[in-house]
């Protein structure tokens, strides 16, 4: 048992050369398409309160430690009508001020983005987010953790990448219309739930048929649809 709470030791870049780095291939994973966002967390220990670069995708996004126990989230992301997803749109940050990470602990950090918002979190609570919905450019270089410009100084463990995925459009039946009060698209959590942030009530969605019969379709916070 540690004061924390979690009991870490995985990578250790405290000592590592200005150069000391970690690369994974996900890029050469056809599945692994950041288009619609994506998810990174992992747990982090600073050794001390220097700058440095935790990880990078390629020039799409990264997150760094800033000076005095600062975090720093960002995403360059694609033009809207780029289909290739080459072209970029502009980079967006999330700053976290000094103190948000205290060295010697373990915290656990995730850096998030659904097209709805870029996001940063840490030991489960939002710190900072932004609104942004444009899409992630193709990415064609390692996920590299540690690294130029400089290392972070610090150790790294439980790793976790994860893909924002859209399931199939729904066809409506013949005659029933969308509601215009509705949003275009219903997101659910990785457990089945409603995502909170972006849907924080039961979703109700009223569809009207040509025949002028009305009825109503209501997904709960739980996932349940009656």
């Amino acid at each position: 048992t540690v004061s924390d709470g979690f009991l870490g030791n995985g990578l250790d870049f405290s000592r590592a050369a200005l150069d000391g780095s970690v690369e994974i291939d996900l890029h050469r994973d056809s599945a692994m398409d950041f288009l619609e966002g994506f998810s990174i967390e992992l747990m982090l220990s600073l050794s001390e309160d220097d700058a440095g670069r935790i990880f990078q995708f390629a020039d799409v996004l990264g997150l760094d430690a800033t000076a005095n126990g600062g975090l720093k989230g960002w995403l360059s992301t694609a033009r809207e009508n780029d289909v290739q997803r080459v072209k970029r749109g502009g980079r967006e940050d999330i700053n976290l001020p000094p103190g948000s990470l205290t060295p010697g602990l373990w915290h656990r950090v995730r850096f998030s983005y659904d097209r709805v918002a870029l996001r940063l979190e840490v030991d489960g609570f939002e710190a900072g987010s932004l609104p942004v919905t444009a899409p992630v450019p193709r990415i064609s270089a390692p996920l590299v953790l540690g690294g130029r410009p400089a290392p972070f100084r610090g150790r790294m463990d439980e790793l976790i990448v994860g893909l924002v995925e859209l399931s199939e459009p729904l066809d409506l039946p013949k005659g029933a219309v969308w509601p215009a009060e509705a949003p275009r698209t219903v997101r659910f959590a990785s457990d089945g739930s409603l995502d909170a942030k972006a849907h924080p009530q039961d979703l109700s969605l009223t569809f009207a048929f040509d025949d002028g019969v009305q009825e109503t379709l209501t997904v709960g916070r739980f996932g349940n649809v009656r």
